[in-house]
């Protein structure tokens, strides 16, 4: 009997045992599975990191072939720009006659102020000259015409070089008829020549058209001896209705007697 009850008690004793291993079979078996998940993961996130930078890569090189194209568009067009011949103005050339364009007309207004306004021109101070809207930048010009030394930045015009006949801005535009000369400041011609190097750079972007008289090296040339003459001295203009044409300031036939800024040092004209 007493063998009987150890051999039971040896029983259950292993079979304790057996069943105290189970918690530990059972932790290492969600063990394995939470490594296999962990290892999903993982492979899941690699793979997403992996389609991110893939993505990534592709918008990067798409940017970059945008910017190249931009690039290489502007340089094109910097090119054409700058090109020899590709901006010519109309008359530049010299010694050959042409059939002329409509587009080479732009800036006139006919043969008289009258005709002029008939047009639609306007007499432009700035400019010396009366011009249609084509060829007007109407916030340079009222700059201008507020830059002069009175109150109200007002010029200053006279009908004599020595200044002792003042007229006003209707009587310099009504010059234009007769061909006669109106006398300013040394100041104000070389305000007229910044503005209209200001119009040249502005024009490009305003789709204003600059006048082919000044489109050209002669008048900085001209501007450039301006700038550096004596400021004391008179300067006279004479005004134009069409300024499509040029022609280089050497020298001047007004009424019987040549003016030459090289000859009369007084005397400037703007072409």
């Amino acid at each position: 009997m007493a063998a009987s009850t150890s051999k039971s008690m040896d029983e259950d004793i292993r079979e304790s045992r057996d069943l105290s291993r189970i918690p530990e079979t059972y932790r290492l078996m969600h063990q394995e599975e939470d490594k296999d998940m962990l290892d999903d993961h993982l492979l899941h996130t690699k793979r997403l990191g992996d389609y991110i930078n893939h993505h990534r890569y592709r918008h990067l090189c798409t940017a970059l072939k945008l910017i190249v194209l931009c690039l290489a568009g502007w340089g094109v067009f910097n090119l054409w720009e700058f090109w020899p011949g590709s901006n010519q103005p109309p008359n530049s050339h010299t010694g050959h006659d042409h059939a002329a364009t409509p587009d080479e007309y732009i800036c006139d207004c006919g043969s008289s102020t009258k005709e002029a306004v008939s047009l639609g021109c306007q007499f432009v101070p700035m400019a010396a000259a009366w011009l249609p809207p084509a060829c007007i930048d109407e916030e340079l010009s009222h700059e201008f015409n507020t830059a002069g030394p009175g109150i109200n930045g007002e010029w200053t015009y006279w009908a004599d070089r020595d200044h002792l006949h003042e007229i006003s801005e209707k009587d310099v535009s009504l010059l234009a008829d007769t061909g006669e000369l109106f006398y300013g400041t040394w100041e104000w011609h070389v305000k007229h020549c910044t503005f209209q190097w200001r119009l040249d750079y502005r024009r490009r972007w305003l789709n204003t058209t600059l006048e082919p008289r000044y489109d050209h090296e002669s008048h900085i040339t001209h501007c450039q001896m301006i700038i550096f003459a004596d400021r004391t001295k008179s300067t006279a203009s004479n005004v134009k209705l069409n300024s499509s044409s040029h022609m280089p300031p050497h020298g001047h036939e007004m009424h019987g007697k040549r003016w030459s800024a090289v000859s009369e040092p007084i005397i400037h004209l703007i072409d």
